[in-house]
């Protein structure tokens, strides 16, 4: 869970900065053309903000704070948490690490790369984080609304992720391909799970799997 809570601040904090910097950008714009002391003051943090390389700071905080998490899920104890919707196995922990390095390499790439890719934002790795976050929790998902709301967390960065760049029109229409064939998929994945709740009154996957070893134990 520490893990998770680290990237969640991560998240946050890029929220707050992105947000604020874009509340200044436009109040400056709306002030520009009055002379006054509070046109003047939002016309500097404006260009200071727009000339500020906040992304290559954003990958190292990113980096750091993807160290942390791993040596955090090392530590992390085994059991269930959250009314048994989130669970930590030594697998999950595993497959965390796994994951965490997978994803430490990519903002390595990318920090050697930041000056060439110059058309990539800032917003671009805040939803690439969002998407590393619906992947652990989905990884720790113990019931199969805590594992859809994952998923869509995972799948809606993506498609935010790919929409980012405006100015090429095929990345417009993949997105929107994208987000129409998920919006279908999730409906089929409701439904079948609303079936799961209405037959077993739970979704819970251990309760599920107590439930077919009574019926059948040689299913499980």
């Amino acid at each position: 869970m520490i893990s998770t809570c680290v990237l969640a601040v991560l998240v946050l904090t890029s929220f707050v900065v992105i947000a604020g910097g874009g509340i200044i950008v436009y109040f400056s714009k709306k002030y520009s053309g009055k002379n006054s002391r509070k046109s003047k003051i939002l016309g500097d943090l404006a260009a200071w903000y727009m000339h500020l390389n906040l992304t290559r700071f954003y990958i190292i905080f990113i980096l750091f704070a993807c160290i942390i998490s791993a040596v955090s899920n090392v530590f992390m104890p085994v059991g269930t948490y959250f009314l048994g919707s989130y669970t930590v196995t030594n697998f999950i922990i595993l497959s965390k690490i796994f994951l965490h390095v997978l994803f430490i390499l990519f903002f390595l790439v990318m920090l050697a790369f930041v000056d060439t890719f110059k058309f990539i934002s800032l917003e671009f790795f805040l939803l690439i984080v969002l998407s590393f976050l619906g992947l652990l929790f989905a990884l720790s998902a113990n019931d199969f609304m805590m594992l859809y709301i994952s998923i869509e967390l995972y799948a809606l960065s993506i498609y935010s992720a790919i929409a980012l760049f405006r100015s090429n029109v095929i990345n417009l229409e993949a997105s929107l391909k994208y987000f129409l064939v998920g919006s279908l998929s999730s409906l089929f994945i409701l439904i079948s799970f609303a079936g799961i709740y209405f037959k077993t009154g739970t979704l819970n996957f251990d309760t599920l799997s107590s439930m077919i070893c009574l019926i059948d134990p040689s299913r499980v």
